[in-house]
This record gives C-alpha cells, sequence and structure tokens, in this order.
C-alpha cells in the first residue's frame, strides 16, 4: 500500500510540474498584441517544449523555415569542405557520402533532416560508418563532436 501511495504521489507531482512548464512557457510566448493562434506564439511553445526533450549525440533541432534552412546549409558545407568525400546523394533532407570500398576504414557519413513530433520542428541527425571491421578513418565518435559542435557553436 505504501508503495502504491508513493508512486501516486510521484506520478501527481510528475504532472504538477508539466502543468507548470506548460504555464511557463505559455507566459514567455504570450506576447503583447498576439493572440494564441498566432504563428510567432505557436513557434515559441514549439521551441521551448523541443528544448526540453533530450538530443541524441549528433543531434541538432531547427524550427521550419530560416532557422532549418540556415543549420541545413550549414551541415552540407562542412560535408563538402571539411570530409573530403564526395558526395553520393543531396535532397533537402539527405546529405550522404559515396560508399568506400570494401574494407576501407574512410568513414561514410549520412546527415537526415527529419520531422518531430512537435509540429514546425526538425531534428538533423549525423550518422557515420565504414565497411571495414577496424575502425574508421576519423572515427566516427570525433567526426559527430566535431559536427555537433559546428552547431554550438554558431547558435
Amino acid at each position: 500500500m505504501r508503495k502504491i501511495i508513493l508512486l501516486t504521489c510521484l506520478f501527481l507531482t510528475g504532472c504538477a510540474n508539466l502543468d507548470e512548464e506548460a504555464r511557463s512557457d505559455d507566459e514567455q510566448c504570450a506576447f503583447h498584441g498576439s493572440g494564441r493562434d498566432s504563428t510567432h506564439y505557436l513557434q515559441c511553445r514549439n521551441q521551448l517544449a523541443a528544448a526540453r526533450v533530450p538530443l541524441k549525440p549528433g543531434q541538432i533541432r531547427c524550427l521550419v523555415g530560416a532557422d532549418c534552412d540556415a543549420k541545413w546549409a550549414r551541415a552540407d558545407r562542412w560535408v563538402t569542405e571539411n570530409l573530403g568525400l564526395k558526395i553520393q546523394s543531396k535532397t533537402d533532407a539527405l546529405i550522404k557520402t559515396a560508399q568506400s570500398t570494401q574494407d576501407s576504414r574512410a568513414l561514410v557519413v549520412t546527415i537526415t533532416k527529419n520531422h518531430t513530433p512537435q509540429p514546425g520542428v526538425y531534428e538533423i541527425d549525423f550518422t557515420g560508418g565504414c565497411p571495414s571491421i577496424f575502425s574508421c578513418v576519423p572515427s566516427v565518435s570525433e567526426t559527430r563532436s566535431i559536427f555537433t559542435e559546428l552547431f554550438r557553436t554558431a547558435e
């Protein structure tokens, strides 16, 4: 019985925290003269909600429009200028470097831009690998860190 009461208290506290976060978001995004249906208000709420969701390594969030366009262009420029790899595929949602030969230790990178459950919020994901059973050169984790840092320093 004590466990049920404890779990109930933990659950209710969590709900109270979520409600408090929603009120705080509402206050932060309620701009002078802007209604709750305004685009600016909705983008603000989405951005605040997205900021609370933890990111996976090598993942960057962006808001649809100028924010995503700038970050996607930065990702494209970084791949072509810094990796020295040929591009196999490039669209508005995918950048993939050419496959290396079998057993090569050369890094192959795929960067994708994906929808998230939050309207107007995208995630830019970095993945890498190589066909060799040995580690890639440069390493996936090192390259992912450099890629992610590019976006942290630019914001």
